[in-house]
């Protein structure tokens, strides 16, 4: 799965920006740039809408391309705008696995 190698190397499951720690998924950080937070839970259930994220991780891949942060509404001023020195998995954007 292109994801979970992804999240090994420390790309936000959800944006695709490497902003995470390196290593296995579930560290509970918060990326800067989408404000997705890794939650383990979320990451194998991509559907799930129970957890540390309020949308499922299929909806916040949508708001992501639609709004540029994980959830709908205002986005929070203490995210930041991706730079030309951040790296994006070139597996992004990602899909529901099938």
């Amino acid at each position: 799965m292109a994801r979970r190698h992804s999240r090994l190397r420390g790309f936000c499951p959800c944006c695709g920006f490497r902003t995470l720690s390196r290593g296995e998924r579930g560290t509970y950080d918060a990326c800067e740039i989408c404000a997705w937070t890794d939650d383990p839970e979320q990451f194998d259930l991509v559907n799930a809408t129970h957890g540390e994220n309020p949308d499922a991780l299929v909806d916040a891949w949508e708001n992501v391309q639609r709004f540029g942060w994980a959830r709908r509404g205002q986005r929070p001023e203490t995210l930041r705008n991706p730079t030309t020195r951040d790296q994006r998995d070139p597996e992004w954007p990602y899909r529901e696995p099938q």
